[in-house]
């Protein structure tokens, strides 16, 4: 047992030995008064300190040994004594039978109340105090009958009642003062500080307090001990007068002292009420007198039992918030110190007006760990990345592969800001089988002031800072160079997210059409052909433009809800309008994320299913980069949709830097150029060359060209000589809503 290691030496001899010694000095501790009652005058204790550590033996140790050593050693100091006194042999043997009763009857008694324990359950709990009150404290000290029922042969009535009444209060009184007290000193032993939520730690006025209650009781116990016992009327009386002011002090003993403390002055108090109900005991001792003692003993155990009934509800109540507090600063999926836990650790530096600097760590593709593999690997992942961070700073977790760093009282340089990336940048991960290196980036802000608005302020940058590396492909920190700018674009595109959510689960989606013209070069079918473009109507009615919202929705993770959003308003329109929705080849856009998405996908299928148009009048569009970052997974989800009818585009083709060595492994039917190279295809020669390079892979592949920004007839002569297939831009064709498309092609039809 681990606190008994502490309180006593190990194995049981030794603390057989020690607890012997110790029983043999309580022994010699009495409160004496005298018995006379129905001719039988004997002086008696009343209270067996011994005894009650016996049975709280009996409950704390599963070796039976101590408690067999424990009584055998007292019973043989007893049988000194009375060898002393010249005792006959009828005298002493009866004693053999008590030790051997006291010692079945003390284990018995704490078998009855659940007791010895194991070592995670050795605690007073609310079960445990009636099991206290009819077994500890009633049941046990009338084990005293089976003793008397031995010495009937040997003792006359009237002594063997005065006995057996003696014996009975004298084990009451020693469970009250000894048994109950320690089992709670010894089981919160290890509690260093009082049942509360919120410790104020002032040791000066604590031991002040400490001082001026042991004070007072040592004052009442020496007053008490010397007061002339005629003088007083009634020890009871003393006892009755000031039952509510103990129990009162001892309540705010127990709540707000230390448990093994309030529990060493419960003792002391059970003291001075033993000493108080000795003082009461008249002489001769009448049926009035036993009835005031037995109401005094009764009293006694309603307030030791009150007293733990506040006790164990308080602990419970406190030791239950404390579970809740620590379980909200822990993530539940990595149990790692979360946003909340780092919220309360920078309040206390902030407070000691220390320096505070905090970085963001975004971890690249750390939603696939989850999407791809489970929680169990995002758990492990996590607790990994944190193990490495630790070397540096504290790391509190913020996310699925986001951590909020805070350095450690000597903070950190920018060279050391460096090394951080490069420790998580050096690790890799064995994720099914196959070992990963993981794409880490980094913002770091400075807290201005200890407010809480700069603390979330500085958080919200380094956040945006770190997405912005990101975006950017920083594999350095980027720092907080001008935080309030910062903070305030951070709030805006928050605000931005929101808005656009709203606007689209609110159905204010509108679908727009910029038409895309043959250069010439090829034939074609007649059909109209154009990109469909997404527009959002606020509830204001302001119409928001792509630039306000497809990137700050893409970066928030909700790309996959916007491109759904789309794709559904099109079936949707395109039904409404079906007799003429077949005269139209349409373009439209699909993001890396929801390519990602497993449920994208599913919902997706769903919707070309319900397509009101044959399906190669349907071109998806999709970022190189995005189908680039997930090769094996683009190219599985392409080739479904392609094997429906529908085409397959590269948007944007040129901004990746593994264009024309990746490009075969998909399946592609349409190349558009990136808009960069097409805007100076006149006057730079490398454009030119590039876009040349670009349409003769896509010939080598069958596949058409489109060329974006076509803004000048220049460039449109330069594009159709290179040999480009169609063109898109303000040049041609504005771009206009589709209902106005369609209802066009209705009246011309």
């Amino acid at each position: 047992m681990k606190l008994d290691r502490q309180l006593l030496p190990r194995g049981w001899i030794a603390p057989a030995a020690l607890l012997s010694a110790i029983g043999i000095g309580l022994q010699q501790i009495s409160m004496p008064y005298v018995w006379a009652h129905g001719g039988v005058t004997d002086s008696a204790t009343l209270m067996h300190l011994h005894t009650g550590l016996g049975l709280a033996i009996a409950m704390l140790f599963r070796d039976i040994r101590i408690l067999v050593t424990y009584f055998l050693v007292l019973f043989c100091g007893w049988v000194v004594r009375a060898y002393v006194d010249n005792s006959t042999f009828d005298q002493i043997w009866p004693g053999i039978v008590d030790v051997l009763i006291i010692i079945v009857w003390s284990r018995f008694c704490a078998k009855l109340m659940g007791w010895p324990r194991d070592e995670g359950h050795r605690r007073i709990e609310r079960a445990d105090l009636p099991r206290f009150a009819f077994i500890g404290l009633m049941l046990f000290p009338l084990g005293v009958v089976f003793s008397g029922i031995m010495r009937a042969w040997v003792t006359v009535p009237e002594e063997l009642f005065a006995g057996g009444l003696q014996v009975i209060f004298a084990r009451f009184f020693g469970v009250l003062i000894v048994t109950v007290p320690l089992i709670g000193f010894v089981t919160e032993f290890n509690v260093r500080e009082p049942y509360r939520l919120r410790v104020k730690r002032s040791p000066h006025r604590r031991a002040l307090w400490l001082l001026l209650m042991l004070g007072l009781l040592v004052l009442a116990y020496f007053v008490l001990s010397n007061v002339d016992r005629k003088s007083t009327a009634n020890g009871a009386a003393l006892i009755t007068d000031f039952r509510y002011a103990v129990a009162g002090v001892l309540a705010w003993v127990f709540l707000y002292l230390r448990p093994r403390l309030a529990f060493a002055l419960l003792s002391v108090a059970m003291i001075l009420i033993c000493k108080l109900a000795s003082m009461g005991i008249p002489q001769p001792i009448d049926p009035v007198a036993l009835a005031n003692l037995a109401s005094i003993s009764f009293e006694a155990l309603i307030l030791q039992i009150g007293l733990l009934f506040v006790f164990v509800y308080h602990r419970d109540v406190v030791t239950q918030a404390r579970r809740l507090s620590t379980q909200a600063h822990v993530d539940p999926v990595s149990q790692l110190p979360n946003l909340v836990a780092f919220r309360d650790v920078a309040k206390l530096m902030q407070k000691r007006g220390e320096p505070l600097e905090i970085g963001y760590m975004f971890i690249d593709s750390s939603e696939e760990w989850t999407a791809g593999f489970g929680i169990d690997l995002q758990a492990r992942v996590q607790r990994e990345i944190a193990q490495q961070l630790s070397n540096f700073c504290e790391p509190f977790i913020a996310g699925t592969g986001q951590f909020v760093l805070m350095p450690r009282a000597e903070g950190l340089t920018e060279r050391s800001w460096v090394r951080v990336i490069r420790r998580i940048e050096s690790l890799t991960v064995d994720i099914d089988g196959q070992l990963v290196r993981l794409s880490p980036y980094l913002g770091v802000a400075v807290v201005k002031d200890d407010s809480v608005l700069a603390l979330n302020s500085a958080l919200l940058v380094a956040s945006q800072l770190a997405f912005d590396a990101r975006r950017r492909y920083e594999v350095r920190p980027l720092y907080d160079s001008s935080s309030e700018p910062l903070a305030g674009a951070a709030r805006t595109r928050l605000q931005s997210v929101g808005e656009a959510l709203a606007n689209i689960r609110s159905r204010r989606i509108e679908l727009w059409f910029q038409e895309i013209v043959p250069a010439g070069v090829r034939a074609h079918d007649g059909r109209r052909y154009g990109e469909i473009l997404c527009r959002l109507r606020s509830a204001d009615g302001e119409l928001m433009q792509p630039t306000s919202f497809i990137e700050p929705l893409e970066a928030a993770g909700r790309g996959a809800e916007l491109d759904l959003s789309v794709w559904r308003s099109l079936v949707s329109v395109l039904s409404e309008n079906h007799d003429v929705a077949s005269r139209l080849r349409l373009s439209v856009n699909l993001g890396g994320a929801s390519l990602a998405s497993a449920s994208f996908l599913r919902d997706f299928e769903r919707v070309l299913d319900a397509m009101p148009v044959p399906a190669d009048s349907i071109c998806l569009e999709i970022t190189e980069t995005a189908a680039i970052s997930g090769l094996d997974e683009a190219r599985a989800v392409l080739e479904r949709v392609r094997a429906r009818g529908c085409r397959i585009a590269i948007d944007d083709f040129g901004s990746g830097v593994q264009n024309f060595s990746r490009l075969r492994d998909l399946p592609v039917d349409v190349l558009k150029l990136d808009g960069s190279y097409v805007r100076n295809v006149v006057g730079n020669p490398k454009d030119q060359a590039l876009v040349r390079a670009a349409v003769q892979l896509a010939q080598a592949f069958n596949a058409e060209t489109v060329a974006e920004y076509v803004e000048t007839e220049e460039a449109a002569q330069c594009l159709r000589e290179i040999g480009v297939d169609w063109f898109q831009g303000h040049l041609f064709a504005e771009a206009r809503p589709l209902n106005d498309v369609l209802e066009e092609l209705r009246r011309y039809r």
